[in-house]
């Protein structure tokens, strides 16, 4: 599906219909076998599926909601590198600041050009 594009209510339905099959069979399986170590991991998918149903399957409904996160974990990265966290915040104050400035920077980065020149002019 393309972001932006127009979404048939057929295909909708079928998107939907799947989901609630695999949803319908994890629960059947692990109403048989009861959630053990082993299958906790598979058993909690399964209960975050049902109740997160509509925000999971929104972006088939909202042409604004891509349909993965790839964009925020990508711009998430820089704050931890290898399991590691690479910025140390300290109140929530600094998490809004650094959130505020990186948001900032990443739509100076996106409009194209010189980042440093619009950096420094700002400051400049």
């Amino acid at each position: 599906m393309e972001p932006g594009g127009e979404r048939e209510p057929v295909t909708i339905c079928g998107y939907e219909s799947r989901y609630d099959q695999i949803l319908e069979t994890a629960l059947n399986e692990y109403a048989d076998v009861p959630c053990s170590d082993y299958y906790r991991d598979g058993y909690n998918l399964a209960l975050r599926m049902k109740e997160y149903r509509e925000a999971h399957l929104l972006f088939l409904h909202d042409s604004r909601v891509p349909a993965t996160n790839n964009l925020a974990g990508r711009l998430l990265r820089f704050i931890k590198r290898k399991q590691n966290p690479a910025v140390s915040l300290r109140s929530i104050k600094s998490l809004e600041l650094l959130c505020d400035s990186m948001s900032v920077l990443f739509l100076m980065r996106k409009e194209g050009g010189s980042l440093y020149d619009k950096v420094s002019t700002v400051f400049g």
